[in-house]
């Protein structure tokens, strides 16, 4: 078949940031952490505005202890904790810039979430059960209590479910958070939604891994352990395209104990029979990840595009490849 002439319009773009804090330099993360404290009981620091709320908003009790560093995901800093996700939204008034994620809305099965029947609303000047019209669900006894002792809304949001039993347990979901009655204590406690978020994308449980621990001015005081061996995968979004569609192209970095590799350089090279083109992709963050998006024009229906990655850092080097397939 007669290829015809192959015209590659490439546009990188900018991936995420380094996620564990702002660059100083493309090529090295440097943290910028005005106040710091570390946990040792999971090894993972926390910073600025997550830190302070973290101490005014309940502490250990009700977000559990970090189990990651901050970073960006889609585009916002966030940091996982045993219990929630914190978000910053710098869009919001000061006092609303750290929110927490719904993860409780995420986990709560959908049959559960139905709307109570109009009968069982509670009367308004009942002491022991509150009806939620936003949601439709009620908070109950101590539930309810601890709904109002904890923090209430901006730290649980409204319920989503009613309370429910399961595995012996009383339980209820709300928008961030699993209420969990725990009758060998005689008190209700939070399940752990974060670990159970995190353990459940293979991306972020890499983030688990101990930090190093930072001091108060915001510099790492141990060393991270020397790379020896690069390990890299590539993959594009889409294995099919047509003739002019935009592909993008993800590159994860590990080194020879499986760690994500942050602050690797990776170039790739987009090959036919009539062209090659090299681009660079911005360094790997703190995931050890790194992506691209550009547009194909021009290619011969059945052609296949094979993308060939080299990853350096530290002197050490690997490559990898991907391909696809173009087809109208």
């Amino acid at each position: 078949m007669k290829i015809t002439k192959r015209i590659f319009l490439v546009t990188c773009l900018l991936a995420l940031g380094f996620l564990l804090v702002a660059p100083s330099s493309a090529q090295q993360p440097a943290p910028v952490c005005a106040e710091v404290e570390f946990f040792p009981e999971t090894r993972h620091n926390v910073c600025d505005q997550f830190l302070a709320f973290f101490r005014s908003r309940g502490g250990a009790e009700i977000f559990g202890y970090p189990i990651t560093e901050q970073f960006f995901e889609n585009g916002r800093l966030v940091q996982y904790f045993q219990r929630v996700r914190m978000e910053q939204h710098p869009e919001l008034p000061t006092a609303y810039r750290v929110q927490l994620g719904l993860l409780g809305d995420e986990f709560a099965p959908p049959e559960l979430k139905r709307r109570i029947d109009p009968s069982e609303k509670p009367k308004s000047n009942d002491p022991y059960r509150r009806y939620f019209p936003e949601t439709g669900h009620t908070v109950q006894f101590s539930f309810l209590d601890f709904f109002d002792k904890k923090g209430g809304l901006d730290i649980f949001g409204y319920p989503v479910t009613e309370f429910f039993d399961e595995n012996e347990r009383t339980m209820q979901y709300f928008q961030r958070a699993l209420m969990e009655w725990d009758p060998n204590r005689n008190a209700v406690v939070l399940h752990r939604l974060g670990e159970m978020w995190v353990d459940q994308e293979p991306q972020l449980r890499t983030l688990q891994g101990t930090a190093s621990q930072f001091s108060q001015s915001g510099e790492m005081i141990s060393p991270a352990a020397a790379v020896g061996v690069l390990r890299a995968s590539a993959s594009v979004g889409d294995a099919v395209i047509r003739g002019s569609a935009d592909q993008t192209i993800w590159v994860y970095v590990n080194d020879q104990n499986g760690r994500p590799v942050p602050g690797a350089q990776v170039v790739f090279a987009v090959l036919s029979p009539l062209d090659e083109k090299e681009f660079e992709l911005t360094p790997t963050d703190i995931l050890g990840h790194t992506q691209g998006s550009f547009q194909v024009a021009e290619l011969g229906e059945g052609e296949r595009v094979i993308l060939d990655v080299r990853v350096s850092y530290q002197g050490a080097k690997t490559n990898t490849r991907t391909s696809f397939l173009v087809w109208e």
